[in-house]
Parts: C-alpha cells; sequence; structure tokens
C-alpha cells in the first residue's frame, strides 16, 4: 500500500489481457475455419517466393551435373551417363530442394494459425490447413501432369500434414506464453 496525504491507498495494477482484441473492437471472434483458409493462404505467400529460389538453386545444381543441354532427351542422355551416385545427388537435388520450401511454409501456415488464431483455432485447424494445402497441390499436380502424378496426395500428407500440425503447437505454445508471461 502507498501512502499518499496521510491515506493508504491501494497499489494500482495493470489488467491482463481481459479481451481479446476482437472483444476491444467490439467484434466477434473469428470461427476457426476462418483460419484454415488465412494457414492456406499464409503457405501459398511464403511457398511461391521460397519455390522460385528453391528452383534456381535446382537449376544450377542440375547445369553443373548435366551442363545445358537443349532438349529433354538430350538431358535424358547426359543423366544416363552419370555414375549411381551422382544421379542419386541429381535426385536429391530435384526433389529435396523443391521440397523444402513446401515444408518450411506449410510449418509457417500452420504456425500462424496457431500463434494468431483467437480462442477457437490451434493445432486442429493448423492440420487442416495443412490437409488442405495438400489437396490443392494434389489437384495442381494432377491438372500439371495428369495420372502420373498418382502418389502426389500420400507424399503431400505424408510431408505436409506433420509440420503444419507442429507449426500450429509451435505458434500454440508461443500465444500461451505471451498471454501468461509470468507463468514458466
Amino acid at each position: 500500500m502507498a501512502i499518499v496525504a496521510g491515506v493508504a491507498s491501494p497499489k494500482k495494477r495493470l489488467p491482463v489481457l481481459k479481451n481479446t482484441p476482437e472483444e476491444e473492437q467490439g467484434e466477434e471472434p473469428r470461427p476457426p475455419w476462418q483460419w484454415v483458409g488465412f494457414g492456406v493462404a499464409a503457405t501459398f505467400a511464403a511457398c511461391v517466393p521460397l519455390q522460385y529460389l528453391a528452383e534456381s538453386v535446382t537449376q544450377r545444381i542440375l547445369r553443373g551435373f548435366v551442363g545445358d543441354p537443349e532438349s529433354a532427351e538430350a538431358t535424358a542422355r547426359a543423366l544416363a551417363g552419370l555414375s549411381s551416385g551422382d544421379r542419386a545427388k541429381v535426385w536429391i537435388a530435384v526433389i529435396g530442394i523443391r521440397a523444402l520450401p513446401l515444408v518450411v511454409s506449410t510449418f509457417f501456415g500452420g504456425y500462424l494459425v496457431g500463434r494468431w488464431g483467437g480462442d477457437n483455432a490451434g493445432v486442429r485447424e493448423a492440420t487442416i490447413s495443412g490437409a488442405a494445402t495438400a489437396i490443392i497441390v494434389s489437384v495442381l499436380a494432377f491438372a500439371a501432369l495428369g495420372a502420373d502424378a498418382w502418389w502426389t496426395p500420400f507424399v503431400l500428407a505424408a510431408m505436409m500434414l506433420p509440420m503444419a500440425a507442429w507449426g500450429g503447437h509451435v505458434g500454440l505454445k508461443k500465444r500461451i506464453r505471451m498471454m501468461t508471461p509470468n507463468i514458466k
């Protein structure tokens, strides 16, 4: 207690996040399904520039092994002339480096949902956003490659769902930590 002019007055305390930002503005909290859409949008927003970067890295690596062939047949001949170890390196470059941006951006989309998803959104909505993104990318793969892309949904689901869930979990932990700073 502080004494002011001979009168005891209680200490003033700052309010601790009584209301969410939506409630302070008089808005209702967003429903969880909207956060799924935000997660999908964030995943694609992060993925596109990262894919351009990955493609340029892949092309540099490919030129180092194959050279600069003028057609698909010349590329196939150059790949056939490589040793099995070099061929494995090329496949890792072509598939692994191109998959990395999708995995990183899926984590980011899940993190966004978990961190800023409001009271009703969390790991489940982050995982659903990863599943929705995997479905969209699978449809795009089918549109581009046809039946040759039959394996795409399985690989994408195996990569993207755990990353989105992990991102949602990390984001949710961060949100809880920010709302309760004094609790360890």
